[in-house]
């Protein structure tokens, strides 16, 4: 009956045992400071961002530096107060010809557009499935040009508002808390923070006309970035983190921390200027940093609370600065010295939270917690 078996069932043939399939290797990974970076990701940033997007030349530092007569400092006068009706006003911001400003609360997630002299409402459009005071953040989206296109993110993804014809897109289901455009304006960057652990992720995509994004580097921070700048060349990334209370200076091409700065007690925010020679961070107080030497060479603590956040104008002669005390504060700004000082208030102590600039420079927007905007038109001297 065995040998029928096997004549029946054909040959014989001894069983092989077949190799176990591998998993695929680890990627590789390197410790940049307190960030983390896929080697690969790496790499890929360095081709395709940074050798296609070669550092500004003379020209270009020449525009953002060399300001026109009308882009020199002077102080602003009041243009508008436009009421919104909700307060934690923590985004605004205003078109690139000042014309029309935007602005959302954390109460209801609504994006409202706005004429910047008289106030009108134009538009409104709801973010989808907004979740009041939850994790969630707006910014101008970098391709609008001059159309009210506002990137919303929370934890179900990024999703694209065209506020003027209405219209929501959904870009991607990547979870994100805090959004920033570089300082070229070609890449945005999106961080999710863990608050229990205080560790963060730091993604930061190209937008395309589709539009979509395209994914381009991740950081896995050891700490919590509670705000970043990325140069203008796109290779050196600021980041301030919490609970060290320290800016890592990152060059993201050679993957190495090039400088750590300390901050003011209670930072929340950073911007650098136009030319990149300086960097303020804003806390219990203001510091301004030469990034070429490392030095702080200007300090301001005329302020009744914290700061919220710090803006460089486009031609770099302004630092403006919101507070957590009714008020936002306009300086003077040359070659490392804040000049100048002048103070626009809101009502009463309510938080001033975002300023915004329009290009060039003339036209300012502040949002409060006193539930209105403030337009401000610089004076020409």
């Amino acid at each position: 009956d065995a040998q029928r078996e096997r004549v029946g069932s054909g040959p014989v043939v001894p069983e092989v045992s077949q190799p176990k399939e591998q998993p695929p290797p680890e990627p590789a990974h390197v410790q940049v400071g307190r960030a983390v970076m896929l080697l690969d990701e790496a790499e890929r940033w360095r081709r395709q961002v940074v050798s296609s997007r070669p550092a500004p030349g003379v020209e270009a530092l020449e525009k953002s530096s060399a300001a026109k007569p009308s882009e020199r400092y002077g102080q602003f006068s009041l243009l508008s107060t436009i009421p919104f009706g909700k307060s934690h006003l923590m985004f605004a911001d205003i078109s690139p010809d000042g014309s029309w400003v935007v602005a959302a609360s954390d109460a209801e997630g609504v994006v409202r557009q706005y004429d910047a002299k008289s106030g009108k409402l134009l538009a409104k459009l709801a973010a989808p499935d907004f979740e009041p005071f939850g994790r969630a953040s707006f910014g101008m989206w970098p391709l609008a040009e001059n159309d009210p296109l506002v990137l919303e993110i929370d934890e179900r993804g990024h999703h694209l508002l065209d506020v003027k014809n209405g219209t929501v897109t959904e870009l991607d289901a990547a979870p994100g808390w805090g959004v920033r455009t570089s300082e070229s304006g070609h890449l945005l960057g999106s961080m999710l923070a863990q608050s229990s652990a205080q560790v963060s992720t730091l993604r930061f995509a190209l937008p395309t006309p589709r539009p979509s994004l395209e994914p381009l580097l991740h950081l896995s921070l050891s700490e919590r970035a509670d705000d970043w700048v990325l140069t203008r060349d796109q290779r050196r990334l600021m980041l301030l983190l919490y609970p060290s209370n320290q800016i890592e200076i990152i060059d993201l091409v050679e993957q190495r921390v090039v400088r750590v700065l300390a901050a003011p007690e209670y930072a929340a925010t950073i911007d650098v200027t136009p030319d990149e020679k300086y960097l303020a961070v804003g806390g219990a107080a203001v510091w301004v940093y030469d990034l070429e030497t490392g030095e702080r060479v200007a300090t301001e603590k005329r302020f009744d609370n914290n700061v919220g956040q710090v803006t460089f104008s486009p031609g770099g002669e302004t630092l403006v600065v919101t507070a957590y005390d009714g008020r936002a504060r306009s300086f003077a700004f040359s070659k490392g010295e804040l000049g100048e000082r002048q103070v626009l208030s809101h009502r009463g102590t309510a938080n001033v939270y975002a300023a915004e600039l329009s290009d060039d420079g003339q036209r300012l927007v502040t949002s409060s917690g006193d539930q209105s905007l403030k337009v401000w038109q610089r004076r020409v001297r």
